[in-house]
């Protein structure tokens, strides 16, 4: 056999094991960050907390007291069907003397139960209406894949629609999202959402790209190789999952309809805290008063617990000077 025939061989061998190594890749991948998890026990949820940073067992009281809290209302159970034809479920926590109402997004992997229980001790505290929604393939919410923020952040939309279209009272609307969520109502602030005073971002994500490319430098140390990788991941979820994972959070803020108060922690490793000071500075000149406060010493979505009353502080001001005139 001629040399360049062996040659010709040897390169088309080493193409088809590159493409099945980068397809093995995209399938684990996705597995990790899209493909719904089974229900957490007590371990594994410790185990996702020591990912996060570590040391998360000193805030379980925190979070348990406020669940408690929460655990003590009998919310009204409420349900979206989403054009993709899938259940939204949330959960309404209604304070009929208040007419501020808080639409929580929670984190990834996570349900709104549970991420009320880091961040919802202000709302409790204030007594400000709830609606705590479950994202796609989160919770009681029906879907096999995570929309990661990108398929999730048009049903937060549509949420404030329908609670708006059941209500007899016009509220003060503030989407309040953390992690994963807090990247899904950045997303929505270009939207005209009817009632919508402010959006409060807790350590979200500039876009599933950057993130994931974050996440993958600790493991695959080439940057060209990261972004290739990522490149038929997007290529995979733009023709199949329905999903731009470089939809980016910056572009919305630019051109955002209400103010936004940004929080981050300095320490944070999982989201950088580099994509909140990104997205504020996207969003300086959109003609609102943006706040970014970078806590000192937190980690991924630490803020709430290490700063607890500053966080509560600082959260009802935002809400207090955001609030616009109601025309009823």
């Amino acid at each position: 056999m001629e040399w360049y025939y062996i040659l010709l061989i040897c390169l088309l061998s080493l193409f088809v094991l590159c493409l099945i190594i980068i397809v093995v890749l995209n399938i684990v991948l996705i597995n990790i960050f899209l493909v719904r998890k089974k229900p957490k026990n007590e371990k594994n949820n410790d185990a996702l907390m020591e990912d996060l940073g570590g040391g998360w067992s000193e805030y379980f009281h925190i979070m348990d007291e406020t669940k408690k809290l929460y655990s003590e209302i009998t919310p009204r159970e409420l349900e979206l069907k989403y054009k993709d034809g899938k259940i939204r479920r949330g959960y309404f926590y209604e304070n009929k003397n208040s007419d501020i109402l808080i639409v929580f997004a929670h984190g990834w992997t996570s349900e709104s139960f549970e991420n009320l229980g880091y961040v919802g001790r202000f709302a409790i505290n204030n007594g400000y209406n709830v609606l705590a929604v479950d994202a796609k393939g989160h919770g009681k919410s029906e879907g096999k894949l995570f929309g990661f923020a990108v398929s999730d952040y048009d049903a937060l939309c549509e949420w404030c629609k329908y609670i708006n279209s059941i209500s007899d009272k016009k509220y003060h609307i503030f989407l309040h999202g953390v992690s994963m969520g807090g990247a899904t109502v950045l997303y929505c602030s270009d939207k005209n959402i009817d009632g919508l005073d402010g959006i409060i971002d807790d350590c979200g994500f500039t876009s599933p790209w950057e993130e994931f490319y974050h996440g993958l430098l600790k493991y695959v140390k080439s940057k060209s190789l990261a972004k290739f990788i990522l490149s038929t991941i997007n290529i995979i979820g733009r023709l199949f999952l329905k999903m731009n994972i470089k939809l980016n959070t910056k572009d919305c803020v630019m051109h955002s309809n209400v103010p936004i108060l940004f929080i981050h922690g300095d320490k944070d490793d999982f989201v950088p805290t580099f994509m909140s000071i990104d997205n504020y500075n996207s969003a300086i000149n959109n003609g609102h008063e943006n706040e970014l406060w970078i806590t000192e010493g937190c980690r991924h979505g630490t803020s709430c617990f290490d700063k607890i009353d500053e966080y509560e502080m600082r959260i009802v001001k935002f809400i207090n000077k955001n609030k616009k005139e109601v025309n009823i």
